[in-house]
């Protein structure tokens, strides 16, 4: 489901990953109760951000969940990423930026939101 929702989002479908994420709710799982609404504010944003207080929330999630663990989605590991511009520094997501376009674009997608961040 993940992917999906990667692969959605990357391709500009992003409405379309919403629903996906809603009907699929279930399979979020518990540890991600706020994710839904987290992803329709990011995907609803113009400038694809979200508010300090939920970007914090993400940062948590991802520090508790998934910075260390071996067995977390990489495509998860994306979103989040992406959503919460988290770990900016690190320039790679295994096993989702496999090719030069897919690492491009994640690299804009960090680029160009963290730029709306600035003021903030």
């Amino acid at each position: 489901m993940w992917a999906k929702l990667f692969f959605l989002v990357r391709t500009g479908h992003t409405h379309e990953a919403l629903q996906e994420a809603i009907q699929n709710q279930g399979a979020i799982g518990r540890k991600e109760v706020n994710f839904i609404n987290y992803f329709k504010t990011w995907i609803e944003s113009p400038e694809r951000k979200l508010s300090k207080a939920q970007r914090s929330h993400l940062q948590v999630v991802y520090n508790a969940h998934m910075l260390h663990s071996s067995v977390v989605d990489p495509y998860k590991i994306a979103l989040y990423k992406l959503m919460g511009k988290i770990e900016p520094s690190r320039r790679n997501v295994p096993n989702v930026t496999t090719t030069a376009e897919d690492w491009l674009w994640f690299q804009l997608m960090m680029v160009c939101c963290l730029a709306c961040f600035s003021g903030l």
